[in-house]
């Protein structure tokens, strides 16, 4: 079952879909907002989709935002979802891409995110670059700073889509939807099984809500945004959801998310030693150089 963001370019994404080697699936896309030609397109890929035995849905969206719209949209897929695979309107899926992802998570009970590399894909040269390996592992220690799950690679399990029905609704003010779901399997102990092979080509252009920020041009964009105290109000963002969601989290992340907003009211020197305890990490060490810059300078 898939869950897509409606607007332009769709029609290569669609064609993709129809490329997969895992060939039951629904598709429910989410208009939040998608002129006519857009919707012309869904309706024919409709019966293209229908002819191969699959199903597709158009409802509508809250026009809130893509965090809003993504979130609905999961709250609002039928009791009986298994497995539910997002997409953004304008990216492409490898063949296998749908069949990994169910072979990773086969008898995973527990709540699970698959996600994984992209190919960074820049459209007009058809220049492609692997996204940057992980060097760390995955857990919450890293989703309270950092997201490593691409939103346009993410597969939620049945337990793991039931977690972000239960999202409160301070979930919808989050900065992005795909680092709200890495913070909220890994904060109620569930699993995430990272993929090193890309399976989606990952569109690069001007129009990019986030983009693959791994260019010097992302660098900078990323220090700008924690001198303006921008990173820092998603941070809070992030944490004010959890805060309202702690009874999903474990004992153990209650903890820890309490004993981070304690460091985050007391002078610096304490603040320093207090967060150096709780273990946060991200995933590079120039990233991590970064954080400890911002800490530093009060912007986390």
């Amino acid at each position: 079952m898939g869950l897509c963001d409606a607007g332009a370019p769709l029609y290569a994404q669609l064609d993709s879909l129809l490329s997969q080697t895992w060939p039951d699936w629904d598709l429910y896309i989410g208009d939040d907002g998608g002129n006519a030609r857009d919707l012309q397109q869904v309706a024919l890929f409709r019966e293209r989709a229908l002819r191969q035995g699959c199903r597709v849905y158009l409802n509508a969206a809250p026009r809130q935002g893509y965090v809003a719209n993504y979130l609905h949209q999961l709250r609002s897929l039928p009791q009986s979802a298994e497995l539910v695979a997002l997409a953004d309107q304008d990216d492409l899926w490898l063949p296998p891409k749908i069949e990994k992802a169910v072979q990773a998570l086969a008898g995973v009970t527990a709540p699970a995110l698959y996600c994984g590399a992209r190919l960074i894909w820049n459209p007009v040269t058809d220049q492609r670059r692997n996204s940057r390996p992980l060097s760390r592992g995955t857990g919450f220690r890293n989703a309270l700073v950092e997201n490593i799950a691409g939103g346009n690679t993410i597969v939620l399990n049945k337990a793991a889509l039931d977690l972000i029905r239960q999202s409160p609704p301070a979930a919808d003010r989050v900065f992005a939807h795909d680092w709200w779901i890495y913070l909220l399997v890994t904060g109620a102990g569930g699993h995430v099984i990272y993929d090193p092979v890309p399976h989606i080509l990952y569109r690069q252009h001007g129009a990019n809500q986030i983009g693959a920020g791994e260019t010097w041009r992302g660098w900078a964009k990323a220090r700008a945004d924690v001198l303006n105290s921008r990173w820092r109000e998603r941070i809070g963002r992030n944490l004010a959801a959890l805060e309202a969601a702690r009874a999903l989290l474990t004992e153990e992340n209650q903890t820890l998310l309490d004993r981070l907003g304690g460091a985050k009211s007391v002078s610096m020197p304490a603040r320093l030693r207090l967060i150096a305890e709780l273990g946060l990490y991200r995933q590079n060490r120039l990233s991590q150089i970064g954080f400890w810059g911002a800490v530093a300078l009060g912007r986390f």
